[in-house]
């Protein structure tokens, strides 16, 4: 639902007597070197936030110094593109479907079927639209009652799963988007169903951004998928047992690597790898492993060889940016904290300005605000419906300059208003800036 803000228009009217606020130190570090490169890892099922936080950590402690060595004047962030876990029966619902998603089988996706369910289909049509993905062997398996149970259970998972599926898609597609238009490459790692999301985000990035088409790339761990976006690479082990189960029943990348330490005991120094040798850190990343090196030695490959793309974005203390889908024109608004409105009409405000605007569909567009522009006061950033003739969904990611990704968000745009919309554009982000008593800048978010 479309969130109005009253604020806007009162904040437009307090600009012309409201002064401008003593002006703060809005970044935590204003480096800002040439060549950038902002580094993800892309988790699999059933890993909490912390977990991909703390594996993304252990790539910047691993890799930062070397990597920055590669090029003069470069930088490099390290992050996590995180997916959702929904629990267990949900996480794996979505696997499946990613895989019908990927193979199109049929011509039928994982999101066609979540209409069918979203629509209110009853159980049996459904089971008997997903049965035609099973082979002949695996359906000898399932008994009625069996397929009548899990039907059930799967019913309820896979509208989860599609829905948490759409949204992460949309999250990572908008992020990757949003760094490539600041100038930063996009290096990714993604485990297990992390490959999947990613093949998505990157397939979908290239198509809608073709000018950045070759500073986005990722090398694959434990891939379940069954290609790979440019022919990047991967690497799975040939004793992967959840690779080898998926195996039997979908089509997935063959395994390139055997990544059996030894046949001694864990406590003789030997294979100390999980049960299943899925796992991201103890049955890959492990430097023990013929696998670590594999994967470290790609990664070396992609920081060197992956262009720098061209910079059209300002980045700085805060920094919001769009994009929508293929309808022409979504436009981004910004209100500062003495009221100035900033859109495509007025584009450079008191304390930041609009550097890219986009009318020909996909985005981006761009507000930022330089670190030492900032001022004390609420920032509004909203979006208006410029143009298009279908419902058109908005994407939004704030950066700010304490070093923080803000997730991004998403609304439904239902019809395009055209200038009657510019003085009344939808809240999607409210960021307020106080001071710490020291002249530095706190951010909170809403």
């Amino acid at each position: 639902m479309k969130k109005r803000s009253l604020l806007f228009p009162a904040l437009l009217c307090a600009s012309l007597t409201t002064p401008s606020y003593a002006m703060l130190n809005g970044c935590v570090d204003t480096t800002d070197a040439d060549k950038k490169t902002a580094v993800y890892f892309a988790n699999g099922i059933l890993t909490s936030p912390y977990a991909a936080e703390n594996m993304a950590f252990k790539m910047g402690i691993a890799y930062k110094n070397q990597f920055k060595n590669l090029h003069e004047d470069s930088s490099y962030e390290f992050s996590d593109a995180y997916n959702y876990s929904q629990g267990k029966l949900t996480d794996i619902a979505q696997v499946l479907q990613q895989k019908m998603d990927e193979e199109g089988v049929a011509g039928i996706s994982g999101y066609q079927i979540y209409e069918l369910i979203s629509s209110g289909l009853n159980n049996d049509p459904i089971r008997a639209v997903l049965a035609a993905f099973l082979s002949t062997t695996t359906n000898a398996i399932y008994t009625d009652a069996l397929l009548e149970e899990l039907g059930e259970l799967m019913t309820s998972a896979s509208v989860e799963a599609i829905a948490d599926s759409l949204m992460v898609n949309s999250e990572h597609i908008g992020l990757y988007e949003a760094n490539l238009i600041a100038g930063k490459r996009v290096l990714i790692m993604p485990h297990s169903q992390g490959n999947l999301f990613t093949n998505n985000a990157v397939a979908a990035v290239k198509t809608r951004q073709p000018d950045w088409a070759d500073s986005i790339d990722y090398f694959g761990i434990a891939n379940p998928a069954a290609l790979t976006v440019g022919g990047a690479g991967y690497v799975t082990a040939d004793d992967d047992r959840v690779i080898g189960i998926l195996s039997l029943m979908e089509n997935v990348l063959a395994s390139n690597l055997d990544n059996d330490p030894s046949a001694l005991p864990s406590f003789f120094g030997g294979d100390s790898r999980s049960n299943t040798n899925h796992l991201i850190v103890e049955d890959y990343w492990d430097a023990r492993l013929a696998s670590r090196a594999v994967i470290d030695t790609n990664m070396l490959r992609l920081a060197q060889n992956t262009p720098f793309p061209l910079q059209i974005a300002g980045t700085g203390a805060i920094r919001a940016s769009l994009s929508w889908g293929g309808q022409p024109d979504v436009d981004l608004h910004a209100y500062e904290p003495n009221g100035r409105h900033v859109y495509y009409r007025s584009k450079t405000g008191d304390d930041g300005i609009l550097d890219v605007d986009d009318t020909s569909g996909f985005g981006p567009e761009n507000y930022t605000v330089a670190c030492e522009s900032v001022n004390a006061g609420t920032y509004q950033i909203g979006v208006n419906y410029f143009r298009g003739n279908a419902t058109e969904t908005a994407k939004v990611t704030v950066f700010l300059g304490d070093g923080r990704t803000i997730t991004p968000r998403e609304l439904m745009l239902n019809q395009a208003e055209g200038s009657y919309g510019n003085d009344n554009p939808a809240t999607m982000f409210e960021i307020t800036v106080t001071d710490d008593g020291e002249g530095n800048a706190i951010y909170s978010v809403q």
